[in-house]
């Protein structure tokens, strides 16, 4: 038993060290489309201003995506911390686990 349950704790913190970097993906690739989208508005915003109006308008716009990014950023380091206290959880009881098979085998 002792060898399937730090297989089944080894198999745990790979599937978290995945999800992890499939999130932290994820997150790029919307990171690089907000950036793009901004940069592309802020340009519009400096050479196609022909109104206050408008340019109150754009630069609504733009903070609203500036907020975004903002929001999207804090959520992952948020999503970050979670899954390294995850992991550093796992890692400690894998640690556990082969303390006590060692032991169990002496």
């Amino acid at each position: 038993m002792q060898g399937k349950v730090s297989s089944i704790v080894e198999e745990s913190v790979k599937y978290m060290q995945k999800v992890h970097g499939k999130e932290t993906l994820n997150v790029r690739k919307e990171v690089k489309l907000v950036k793009q989208v901004v940069k592309k508005m802020t340009k519009q915003v400096v050479t196609d201003v022909t109104r206050p109006g408008e340019m109150m308008e754009r630069l609504a716009v733009l903070e609203t995506g500036l907020a975004d990014c903002a929001a999207l950023a804090e959520t992952v380091t948020d999503t970050g911390k979670r899954m390294a206290d995850k992991l550093t959880g796992l890692q400690h009881k894998l640690g556990m686990v082969v303390t006590i098979s060692d032991k169990m085998v002496d």
